[in-house]
């Protein structure tokens, strides 16, 4: 079963029940990337996918079954991660038998290939591009000249590089369009990624203190962060993490949240930042959380400064003026925001952490004054979403520790 919040509203919306246990979702909004309506892809329990509308407004046949935009079924085991790329053409998915499967979202969702270097089941994906010097891409996938404002080109498919990692921690890059594995660490350092879900990284790899990633279980980071950089994080143990991002260093500084009675399973920000749900596991509860990385981004506007304006700048110019290309970028979205950097990595610890040899610091990287700072954004619970009253009384443990 799909249902569907509304987190302002604080109330479900809209409910839809499919053939199978849902285990999965990857949303691609609609009017964006050549299409009218948004799509919702649906990970069932038995390694099929289904594709809804966005909004759960589905049409049915003569025998009220649902007419399902398309219906996906090469992998054969439960399906824990898939993602839309960022410019809209693929649909990637990630299964528990050990496949990563692409899909062509344009061409009917054909299928367009199989991806099976993993050794274990896959739990995270990401997808990134190397931007040129001096641009970023805007909300309609085109690459923008930050100096110029002028439209240099489309993002194709061959541009797009997926950063994939599985149950036994290795951290893997494939091309979009050839499916090809790159083994060069090197050559993918300065990927900028559109999201970052992955736990385990450069960008992550000072997350979880002495513990490290190895109880993480869920990763996000913001999407304003090229201004104020903000990562989230949910392990193990119910505890909700906030670090400034990238958060590279060891037992990096943290703000640290209690609402779930057991292990965070997924969270994400909203489209706008105001809000960040966490999503339990035998808790069974969905908490919404209220942000206020919206009105520091204002009150830093007013000031005319960034938070990740030196290290923005960085990557825009080579290192001098962040803060004058933050200004100039403003107008701009840029789903990629980033950062060059990268430790060297190291292969003393491969055998525990083979994820290690995939590290590399991005050029030119050098660390921020606020790595050792604890994040100055905040988040407050304003509500958990549950369905069924008896579902709540399984949860008085996490009720009373909440709210």
């Amino acid at each position: 079963m799909v249902r569907l919040w509304g987190y302002e509203e604080r109330n479900c919306v809209r409910v839809l029940r499919v053939e199978h246990q849902c285990r999965s979702l990857a949303y691609q909004p609609g009017g964006v990337w050549n299409q009218e309506r948004p799509h919702l892809a649906v990970g069932d329990n038995d390694g099929t996918v289904v594709v809804v509308d966005g909004e759960l407004k589905v049409e049915r046949d003569a025998k009220n079954n649902i007419k399902y935009l398309a219906k996906l079924s090469n992998a054969s085991q439960w399906i824990q991660e898939m993602k839309y790329s960022f410019e809209g053409s693929r649909l990637v998915v990630g299964s528990h038998d050990f496949g990563i499967y692409v899909y062509d979202v344009f061409n009917a969702y054909s299928f367009v290939g199989k991806i099976d270097q993993h050794v274990s089941y896959i739990t995270h994906i990401d997808m990134g591009m190397n931007l040129e010097d001096g641009c970023v891409m805007d909300e309609k996938g085109r690459i923008v000249n930050m100096d110029s404002g002028m439209v240099t080109r489309n993002v194709e498919v061959e541009d797009i590089y997926m950063q994939t990692s599985c149950g036994d921690k290795h951290l893997k890059f494939f091309n979009l369009k050839t499916l090809e594995e790159e083994t060069s660490a090197n050559k993918m350092k300065d990927v900028c990624y559109s999201s970052v879900t992955n736990t385990i990284g450069f960008s992550v790899q000072g997350i979880g203190g002495k513990q490290g990633c190895d109880g993480m279980l869920c990763v996000d980071r913001n999407h304003i962060y090229d201004r104020v950089p903000v990562l989230a994080t949910g392990d193990e143990f119910g505890v909700i993490r906030l670090y400034n991002y990238p958060c590279v260093n060891s037992g990096a500084a943290e703000k640290t949240y209690l609402a779930h009675a057991a292990a965070v399973r997924g969270l994400g920000f909203s489209h706008d930042d105001g809000f960040m749900v966490s999503v339990g596991g035998q808790d069974r509860a969905v908490c919404v959380w209220k942000t206020d990385i919206k009105e520091e981004a204002r009150e830093l506007a007013a000031a005319g400064g960034s938070m990740n304006g030196e290290r923005r700048g960085e990557q825009v110019d080579g290192g001098e003026g962040g803060d004058e290309e933050a200004e100039e970028g403003e107008g701009e979205i840029n789903v990629f925001g980033g950062f060059k950097g990268g430790r060297s990595g190291g292969d003393e610890f491969l055998c525990v952490k083979p994820y290690l040899g995939a590290i590399r610091e991005p050029s030119g990287w050098k660390e921020g004054e606020n790595d050792d700072q604890k994040p100055s954004s905040e988040v407050s619970a304003t509500q958990t979403l549950r369905t069924k009253e008896r579902e709540r009384a399984r949860c008085q443990h996490c009720r009373d520790r909440s709210f």
